[in-house]
């Protein structure tokens, strides 16, 4: 008996669904906030828009939909992903824009 590769790929399937239907998905744990960044505040959200609008960096301005700096920058803190998360130590001190 001759097997073509359509029939090969069908029985491959067959057998991962097979090895896999008995199986209970774990649950994915979340990522831990992380450790070299402290978790910031309302407060320090503010100051670092606050500080930006002084200086009239664009970032400190609200976002075309309207949303004011501090909703983003709190949206960005609270989402746990640290390429996401604003660096608001250095916003809050920087003396220029770039």
């Amino acid at each position: 008996m001759v097997l073509h590769e359509e029939e090969v790929m069908r029985a491959l399937l067959l057998c991962a669904w097979a090895a896999c239907a008995g199986c209970d998905p774990k649950p994915i744990p979340p990522t831990p906030p992380s450790p070299e960044r402290p978790e910031q505040s309302s407060s320090d959200c503010r100051t670092a828009c606050e500080n930006m609008r002084v200086l009239r960096c664009r970032v400190g301005e609200p976002t075309p939909e309207g949303a004011p700096c501090e909703e983003v920058c709190l949206n960005s803190q609270q989402a746990g992903i640290p390429q996401l998360q604003w660096d608001v130590e250095n916003l809050s001190n920087a003396a220029e824009c770039e």
